[in-house]
C-alpha cells in the first residue's frame, strides 16, 4: 500500500488535478464515482484558526488509505486567511488563500491524492449562501450517504452580538446574575469569516433537511440541546462537545476509518473514543476534552421530558441553585453553559428524574470526558448542556425565545 501525501504548498500553488474558477466541478462526472459515502469538512479558517487547519487537511490525509478510502469520497472546503506575499515576490502566488474545493479520493493506483476542484474569488464562508452553495455542490457527487464536519470557531446557540447583550432586563427575577461589569464574551456563533458569523438559525437554514446520516462539529460548545434541537431535522447523528475544544481540533489520521466507515454505532462510538484517547494521553492544559454522540432523530422525546419536567416544576426551576451545577463556560464569568442532566435532576422530583435519565441514555448513547478542562474540574457531563433560561434575566433572554428549543420546552 502506497500512500502519496502531496504537500499544501503545492496544492495551493498550483492544481493538481481539474481546477476552475466559479466554474463547472468534475463532480456528476467523476469516473470514480459513484460513491458509498462522501464526507464534507467545511472549514472556515479565514481567521487565527488557520495554521490549524493547514494541519488538520494533512492529518485527514495520513488516516487515508486504500482501504477506507475505497468507494470513499472526502470533499474539503477550505477559506484560510490570505497570506500571499510581495506581488514582486517570485513566489508569489494571487491565489493562495483564495476559498477552495478540494476532492481526497484514491488515483486508479490506489494512492491516496489531494485535487483541487475549484477555487473561487473571496466571498464569506460564514453565510448561508456559501454554505448552501457548497453542500450543492457536494450533492452532485452520487453517493449513498453523506456526513457533513462543521469546522471553526463557535459559541453554541449565541447569537454573534451577545456580548452587548448581558445586561439586566429588569429586576423581578436577578438573584443569580453575575455583575454585569465581566469583560465581553470572545463569541463567534459560528464561522469567524474576517468576524462575519452564521447564526444558528441561518446554519439550520443552510442545511438541507435529512441530507446527512451525521453532522460532527470541530468547534467549541457546540455540544448543546440548543444546538441539537435546532439541527434535529438535518441528520441522524450529531457529535459535538460541550467545552471548548483544543486548537489542535479532532485527531483525523486516527479517526479516518470510523468517518469513512459504515455509519454504525461503532463509528460513532469511536471517533468520539479516539477523540478522547487523543487528548487524554496528553499533558498539563492540553489534557482537556469533552465529546458526546446524540441521536438527533431522538432529539424530541427529549424535548418532551424536559417540557413535562419544567411544567410541573417552575418555582423550582426558577429558584434552583446553579452553584453546584456543572459548568463548561470557561471564558467568561457568567456561567451559562449547564450540564443537562444535572440541571434536570436538581429540579425534578426523584420520579421525573428517572423517566428522563431513560429518554436521555437514549438521546446521548456515548460520552467522554477527562476529569479536568484546563482549569476547572468536571465532576458531571451527560454529553449536552442547557442555558438555565429561569435562572437569568439577561437581555439575550429574548434571543433565546427565537429558539425552536425554547418554543418545544418553556411554551
Amino acid at each position: 500500500m502506497k500512500i502519496k501525501i502531496i504537500t499544501l504548498l503545492a496544492l495551493f500553488i498550483g492544481c493538481i488535478s481539474s481546477c476552475s474558477d466559479d466554474g463547472p466541478i468534475i463532480g456528476p462526472d467523476n469516473p470514480d464515482g459513484p460513491f458509498k459515502k462522501t464526507v464534507l469538512l467545511y472549514m472556515v479558517a479565514e481567521n487565527n484558526l488557520s495554521s490549524a487547519g493547514y494541519n488538520n487537511i494533512e492529518n485527514m490525509m495520513k488516516g487515508s488509505n486504500a482501504t477506507n478510502l475505497k468507494d470513499k469520497n472526502v470533499l474539503i472546503y477550505f477559506d484560510p486567511v490570505d497570506d500571499t506575499t510581495d506581488p514582486e515576490d517570485e513566489k508569489y502566488d494571487p491565489d493562495k488563500g483564495k476559498p477552495t474545493l478540494l476532492q481526497l479520493r484514491l488515483n486508479n493506483y490506489s494512492e491516496v491524492v489531494l485535487d483541487t476542484i475549484q477555487r473561487f474569488e473571496e466571498h464569506n464562508s460564514a453565510s448561508v449562501e456559501v454554505l448552501s452553495k457548497i453542500i450543492s455542490l457536494m450533492s452532485q457527487y452520487e453517493s449513498e450517504s453523506y456526513s457533513l464536519i462543521l469546522w471553526g470557531h463557535a459559541t453554541n446557540w449565541f447569537p454573534s452580538d451577545f456580548q452587548s447583550k448581558f445586561t439586566v432586563l429588569n429586576n423581578e427575577r436577578n438573584s443569580q446574575v453575575v455583575n454585569n461589569d465581566i469583560p465581553p464574551l470572545e463569541t463567534y456563533a459560528y464561522g469567524d469569516d474576517n468576524k462575519r458569523w452564521l447564526e444558528i438559525d441561518e446554519l439550520a437554514e443552510a442545511i438541507p433537511d435529512q441530507l446527512f446520516d451525521m453532522i460532527l462539529f470541530d468547534a467549541c460548545y457546540m455540544g448543546s440541546v440548543e444546538v441539537a434541537y435546532e439541527l434535529r431535522n438535518k441528520a441522524k447523528h450529531f457529535i459535538a462537545a460541550s467545552s471548548e475544544i483544543i486548537s489542535f481540533g479532532f485527531p483525523y489520521n486516527r479517526v479516518m476509518d470510523y468517518l469513512l466507515g459504515t455509519g454504525s454505532e461503532t463509528d460513532y462510538r469511536m471517533i468520539c473514543q479516539e477523540y478522547y484517547d487523543y487528548y487524554n494521553s496528553m499533558t498539563g492544559q492540553y489534557r482537556s476534552a469533552t465529546i458526546a454522540w446524540t441521536r438527533l432523530d431522538k432529539m424530541t422525546d427529549l424535548a418532551t421530558a424536559v417540557h413535562n419536567i419544567l411544567a410541573s416544576n417552575q418555582e423550582a426551576a426558577k429558584n434552583v441553585n446553579l452553584t453546584p451545577i456543572q459548568n463548561f463556560d470557561r471564558v467568561s464569568k457568567r456561567r451559562v453553559m449547564r450540564d443537562l442532566e444535572q440541571y434536570i435532576e436538581a429540579i425534578a422530583p426523584a420520579s421525573e428524574y428517572s423517566v428522563f435519565q431513560s429518554v436521555l441514555e437514549e438521546v446521548v448513547p456515548f460520552e467522554k470526558h477527562t476529569d479536568i478542562f484546563i482549569d476547572y474540574a468536571i465532576n458531571r457531563h451527560c454529553g449536552l448542556t442547557i442555558y438555565p433560561y429561569y435562572s437569568y434575566n439577561y437581555t439575550i433572554n429574548l434571543d433565546y425565545q427565537n429558539l425552536a428549543w425554547y418554543k418545544a420546552v418553556y411554551k
